[in-house]
């Protein structure tokens, strides 16, 4: 059900699958033009993955916040189902959260890749980075 979910939903878009990794960006850009350019929120000096550190609290909240939206309709979603086969209904709204979270890790592999990468160190660049003590 959550593979079948994932196809139709980007059955009908222009971009298709490929809306699973332009929506956090576009909403990325968004965010960073409204807090830097709009409200110029003053960043802290040595934070300039400011982008990267909004679109990793935004992909988690983004996968919560389908996940929650698309459960309340999943009952009246699939009613043809509900009243042809007999079930337990609780699974049709699990697969909506199951495909919400999913949808936000594949969503969220390209930043995860790019952290990687992009760091010096080879590790996550939103990790802390502890002083380093010689004995």
């Amino acid at each position: 059900m959550v593979i079948r979910d994932l196809r139709a939903r980007y059955a009908g878009s222009g971009l298709g699958v490929a809306w699973v990794f332009v929506q956090p960006v576009l909403w990325m850009v968004l965010y960073t033009a409204v807090f830097s350019v709009i409200l110029r929120v003053p960043v802290e000096q040595g934070f300039a993955n400011f982008p990267e550190f909004l679109l990793a609290g935004l992909l988690p909240w983004m996968a919560i916040q389908e996940g929650i939206s698309r459960a309340a309709s999943a009952l009246p979603d699939n009613a043809v189902m509900v009243k042809k086969a007999v079930f337990p209904i609780e699974m049709l709204v699990a697969s909506v959260v199951v495909s919400a979270v999913v949808n936000q890790l594949i969503a969220s592999s390209p930043r995860t890749c790019s952290s990687s990468v992009t760091s010096p160190s080879g590790s996550c660049s939103l990790c802390p980075r502890w002083p380093s003590r010689s004995f």
